[in-house]
């Protein structure tokens, strides 16, 4: 009987091995199962996620005065200086495709006493470049740019100390749209080059567009140029 016995519990206990066995393979199927699935999701969400921005900008303004006595030639008895510069960047970046904009404006005027005051900075320089990536690294896409410079203000040429008027808003402004390469080891450095590059020139004030400044026939407002581009950004 004693035999029996133990043979009985053996049987028992083996049936309860092969039943624990049974049920960690079923629960190790099923925690596999739910990993794969987990990572499918994760990699459905990172492929359909929306374009990562990377913003920023600078803000700067400076001023300084001076003052002289007893003064000999190239000083002034006083002088102010202010000059302001702002720059805004946001690019766009998702599987090949790249999208880059850079805004800078500039102001700057000084007063002096014998010069009075006088605009001596007045720029605004925005870039705008879309890409596509046809290299397996990365580094070389093929890009259309689009660049607008300008000014704010009336801007003067002084003969004898006799202001005439030489620039305004609009006038001139450069329009420049290109196709071409850009090469970019790095987020901070870009190499562009075009051989077909369209820049046009525009003369908006009427006084200005009658003395045919800036390579724009006299009497016409603007002028459009072919010719090839480049341009490199740190």
């Amino acid at each position: 009987r004693i035999n029996q016995h133990i043979q009985s519990m053996n049987k028992c206990i083996l049936l309860a091995i092969m039943a624990i066995g049974i049920q960690f393979g079923q629960a190790q199927d099923v925690l596999n199962k739910i990993k794969a699935e987990t990572a499918r999701t994760i990699r459905k969400e990172a492929d359909t996620t929306k374009w990562d921005w990377k913003r920023g900008g600078l803000l700067s303004f400076n001023i300084s005065q001076g003052s002289l006595s007893n003064w000999s030639a190239g000083g002034d008895n006083f002088s102010l200086a202010a000059s302001g510069y702002f720059n805004y960047f946001f690019y766009h970046k998702k599987k090949r495709y790249t999208w880059d904009n850079n805004l800078d404006v500039n102001l700057g005027y000084v007063q002096t006493t014998s010069l009075s005051g006088r605009k001596n900075d007045d720029r605004i320089d925005f870039l705008s470049k879309y890409g596509y990536k046809i290299d397996s690294v990365g580094k070389v896409y093929v890009s259309t740019l689009f660049n607008f410079r300008s000014q704010f203000f009336d801007g003067f040429s002084y003969s004898n100390n006799v202001p005439t008027l030489a620039s305004s808003f609009l006038s001139p402004a450069y329009i420049i749209l290109s196709l071409g390469m850009d090469y970019k080891p790095s987020d901070k450095f870009s190499l562009f080059l075009s051989p077909l590059t369209s820049r046009m020139t525009i003369i908006a004030h009427d006084s200005l567009a009658r003395k045919g400044l800036y390579g724009v026939p006299p009497g016409s407002h603007s002028i459009n140029q072919i010719g090839a581009f480049a341009t490199i950004n740190y």
